[in-house]
């Protein structure tokens, strides 16, 4: 009898396709432009060498662009959060530090592997980057970093692989985590929770303000990128948990302030505002989905 054919895994999975005839998808390029040149003219404005005016240029698009792509992980059934997101995290660039966007990247492909929003799971090469970005945040930030993506892989969906290759991916990033903990001598900087009273108490109220996000997820409407299929409600739930575990243990534990992690707390704080709007749009409208809004609309 012939053999079963195995389900193709492809190269790479998490990249998302930019349509440019989606308007919010040609709003966000434009946005960023805006950002971009409006950053540099602001610092030439200021008085900073052209140089440093255009790289303040690059850090706001920058900024806001992360806290788009992020507010469309961490709330995809409502696209207004994503610009409110871009909105919060470009205001943040004026907050001393700039955003560690190599940190925010893990944070979109860690999210995207949860809650595969593009529709598949990761792909053949998506895995290594994962862990080569993982293992270079556990060397040269902080150790924890690799253990905070280990329950990522847990979505992975490694059943793909031969077993003893799931076995393996599965333990690297602990492996990397201990032995990065004991190099750094498991070093924990508890002093920001004494010493930095502000981000401490905005970390903790935006991942209040996160838990009816979670809970309205009870219930998808997005659908896969290049499946078409609905997402799955437990892993949209699950992605938005783990962001904000990592968020608080980022700024609670390891010390990374709250520019560096502006676009993230951006897309959370963002998904809240969208989630509340959404629940006073419903109170005068009525509980309804957006197809039949749009029905009773073009039928006038």
């Amino acid at each position: 009898m012939p053999e079963s054919k195995q389900p193709r895994i492809p190269m790479t999975s998490i990249g998302r396709p930019i349509d440019h005839k989606s308007p919010t998808n040609r709003a966000v390029m434009i946005v960023f432009f805006v950002a971009l040149v409006g950053g540099l003219v602001f610092g030439v404005l200021q008085g900073l060498p052209f140089s440093a005016a255009a790289l303040f240029g690059l850090t706001l698009g920058g900024a806001m662009f992360f806290g788009w792509m992020l507010g469309r992980e961490t709330d995809p059934d409502r696209w207004y959060s994503a610009f409110i997101a871009a909105a919060v995290a470009g205001a943040a660039v004026l907050l001393p530090s700039v955003p560690s966007f190599l940190v925010l990247f893990w944070l979109v492909i860690g999210l995207r592997i949860i809650n595969r929003t593009c529709g598949e799971p990761p792909g053949m090469l998506d895995i290594p980057i994962y862990f080569g970005i993982s293992t270079w945040l556990g060397i040269s930030t902080h150790w924890m970093i690799p253990l905070l993506g280990f329950p990522v892989l847990l979505f992975a969906g490694f059943d793909r692989f031969p077993r003893w290759g799931a076995v393996v991916l599965t333990l690297v990033l602990p492996v990397v985590g201990i032995v990065s903990g004991f190099l750094q001598g498991w070093m924990i900087q508890l002093e920001v929770l004494t010493h930095a009273a502000a981000p401490v108490l905005s970390a903790n109220a935006i991942a209040l303000m996160s838990l009816p996000v979670i809970w309205s997820y009870r219930a998808v409407r997005s659908v896969g990128d290049r499946t078409g299929r609905p997402l799955e409600p437990q892993r949209v739930q699950w992605a938005i948990t783990w962001s904000v575990a990592v968020g608080l243990v980022l700024t609670l534990l390891v010390g990374v302030s709250w520019g560096e992690l502006g676009p993230l707390w951006a897309a959370l704080l963002g998904g809240f505002i969208g989630w509340l709007f959404e629940k006073v749009r419903n109170r005068f409208l009525g509980d309804r989905s957006r197809r039949d809004i749009r029905r009773k609309i073009s039928k006038k």
